[in-house]
């Protein structure tokens, strides 16, 4: 069974205190050139699925749940093409929850917000190419949160702010007296890859490279005035 959402649809302040503020699919989904905003559930704010997933040149803003702000993905594959997701909220995934074997092109995520992934959260494999990922926020993950294969080409950050998690301070144990004391801080942040990216495991590559993982980033310092 296929299910058709189409051209011109807008679904719009749904709300439902389970799985899907809007759909929930367990066959074959197609949604084209449909707006959602300000729906809610507890898993999948729009959409709740279990199998295959086709979005394209849709509109989500302002949804909310706990897992996957817009779209929970359990098994299947899904892919979503030239789509916007703006100020959608989660507790894991502002915008998508993925067990799925997920493909995303030329979409772009901005302001959205989570406690883990502000944008995606991935447990399955992950392929995005080309769009951006911008002004989103987490505690983990600023834009994605990844404990499984993740591979990106041609997209583009900008502004993604994850938490400080803490500070790392380091001074001499001593000094001489009248001397100058050198005091070295470190932020520890929750992204520790490319101040956009949370990975468990490592296993991501970027424009087919390996990135640098530490949650210490380089272009991040601390100032201490007197």
């Amino acid at each position: 069974m296929v299910f058709l959402v189409g051209s011109g649809s807008v679904f719009d302040n749904i709300i439902s205190g389970g799985d899907s503020g809007v759909i929930y699919s367990i066959n074959t989904l197609n949604i084209v050139y449909s707006n959602f905003t300000n729906n809610k559930a507890i898993n999948g704010g729009v959409i709740y699925a279990n199998g295959s997933v086709t979005i394209d040149s849709s509109l989500f803003v302002s949804n909310s749940a706990e897992n996957g702000g817009s779209i929970y993905l359990g098994q299947g594959q899904s892919n979503i093409t030239y789509s916007q997701f703006k100020n959608n909220t989660a507790t894991n995934g502002g915008v998508i929850y993925s067990g799925s074997v997920l493909n995303i092109v030329a979409s772009k995520f901005d302001g959205n917000n989570a406690t883990n992934a502000g944008a995606i959260y991935s447990t399955n494999s992950l392929t995005i190419k080309g769009g951006g990922i911008t002004n989103n926020n987490a505690d983990y993950g600023s834009g994605i949160y990844n404990s499984g294969i993740l591979n990106l080409s041609s997209v583009f950050f900008i502004n993604n702010i994850a938490k400080i998690i803490e500070i790392d301070i380091s001074a001499p144990i001593s000094a001489k007296s009248g001397s100058n004391i050198i005091i070295e801080g470190k932020l520890l942040y929750g992204d520790n890859v490319a101040n956009v990216i949370y990975t468990t495991n490592g296993n991501l590559l970027i424009n087919n490279e390996k990135p640098l993982i530490s949650n210490y980033p380089s272009n991040k310092k601390i100032y201490f005035r007197d």
